[in-house]
């Protein structure tokens, strides 16, 4: 996803950033990242990111707090393939 974005000089997909499922699985598209390689970045399972895609499950207030205020910090340093 990354090469397309760039190439197309847009994300080339809406989505609405003000609900976590939506802003998670927008950041981890925007980055290249698989489940498994998001979950090594926030410390959780991938499943775990799945299903916080899907909205089956949310992380624990605490956890959601730091996840959405550091998402993009926390993502600048992941290196693209």
């Amino acid at each position: 996803m990354p090469a397309i974005i760039k190439f197309l000089g847009y994300v080339p997909f809406t989505t609405d950033l003000t609900l976590f499922s939506e802003k998670l699985k927008y950041y981890r598209l925007l980055k290249g990242l698989t489940h498994q390689q998001m979950g090594k970045v926030l410390n959780v399972d991938g499943s775990t990111i799945g299903s916080w895609e899907i909205g089956n499950h949310k992380p624990h207030k605490n956890k959601l707090s730091h996840i959405t205020k550091n998402l993009s910090v926390l993502l600048s340093n992941v290196k693209l393939e």
